[in-house]
């Protein structure tokens, strides 16, 4: 018997074409209530670039130059916040304005001399409400008003996180290995706040730290 045969008639609504190599950007926290979903983001040559969902038109006049790879973190009407390995940027959504900007990409950056080996590079990103907290790589925590860039607290975590964090409306919590030992690890939004550590190495590796609406911690292991 012949298989049943299945035909759609698609039609791309627009295509676009780049010079280069583009690299679809997705926002990381697209579940907040104000998430914008009617443009996307492309990096391209060295640049983020937003587009209309529906036409595929630029909405940006030019390109916000970016040092390393991008990551959208957050999109709505307003603003825009994205992140590099050393600086958070956010810009205004429809004409891509720098509003404010955390850390600052070194002017050597592209210097192929340069030893780039221990530089603290923006690694974990957590959003809750209006509080926007970044990680470096070396344990370094900012945190800061989502809004305005405003920076509202700087701590130094022991031991540096080492995968996703995640948070409730009063604690942030990750995992970390430490003395060769795997532990969860908690504080206080407010800062500076004790970290607090519990070993976890009897679950095996954590692949993910989630939090639950009434409050519970989730420690997701291979096992």
């Amino acid at each position: 018997p012949r298989r049943p045969a299945l035909s759609l008639p698609l039609r791309a609504g627009y295509a676009i074409e780049f010079d280069d190599e583009p690299v679809l950007l997705t926002p990381w926290f697209d579940q907040r209530a104000a998430h914008d979903a009617s443009a996307f983001f492309i990096h391209v040559a060295g640049q983020v670039r937003r587009y209309d969902a529906t036409s595929g038109t630029p909405t940006w006049p030019e390109g916000l130059t970016v040092a390393g790879n991008p990551r959208v973190l957050t999109c709505d009407a307003r603003q825009v916040v994205i992140a590099t390995p050393h600086e958070i940027v956010g810009v205004e959504a429809h004409t891509g304005q720098r509003r404010w900007t955390i850390g600052r990409a070194p002017q050597d950056l592209k210097n192929p001399a340069r030893d780039w080996e221990g530089i603290p590079v923006f690694t974990s990103f957590i959003v809750q409400q209006d509080r926007l907290l970044c990680v470096r790589d070396n344990g370094e925590a900012i945190c800061a008003n989502i809004e305005d860039g405003r920076v509202l607290w700087e701590q130094a975590l022991h031991p540096a996180p080492g995968r996703d964090l995640a948070c409730g409306d009063d604690w942030i919590t990750y995992t970390a290995v430490e003395g060769r030992r795997l532990g969860w690890f908690r504080m206080a939004w407010a800062a500076p706040a004790e970290v607090r550590g519990t070993p976890v190495d009897e679950l095996g590796p954590i692949l993910r730290v989630m939090n639950t609406f009434d409050g519970q911690v989730l420690l997701i292991s291979a096992e």
